[in-house]
């Protein structure tokens, strides 16, 4: 079974997450069943993160980062950031039907960032 939402970066997950209980809930002895004889149940949060590469230490004061003196700069990705939490309701729910949770997060640059060798 699988069951697919939409979710942007600026949205709270957590509404998300009581309707996926508020829908799969109901069925939670047949995915404990169907999982205690051999099948796998797996929740994965697909998500991106936009942003781009800062390259030097003027680039990223440029844009409001902090930057320290007598430090070594390093590159970094700048960009949104995704924070999933999972309420113990969810946790619970998970758990039961004996569920694990994974991610995958596929980063993409800038549109008008020039790729630097």
């Amino acid at each position: 079974m699988e069951w697919r939402s939409g979710l942007s970066t600026d949205q709270d997950i957590e509404p998300l997450m009581a309707r996926m209980i508020e829908i799969l809930g109901p069925h939670r002895a047949v995915f404990r069943r169907e999982v205690d004889r051999g099948a796998d149940a797996t929740l994965t949060v697909v998500g991106e993160v936009c942003g781009s590469v800062l390259a030097t230490a003027e680039e990223a004061d440029r844009r409001g980062y902090a930057v320290f003196e007598g430090r070594p700069f390093e590159p970094f990705f700048a960009g949104d950031r995704i924070g999933i939490s999972l309420d113990l309701d969810v946790v619970e729910f998970l758990s039961s039907v004996g569920c694990s949770f994974e991610t995958h997060i596929d980063v993409a640059l800038d549109r008008n960032q020039t790729p630097r060798a």
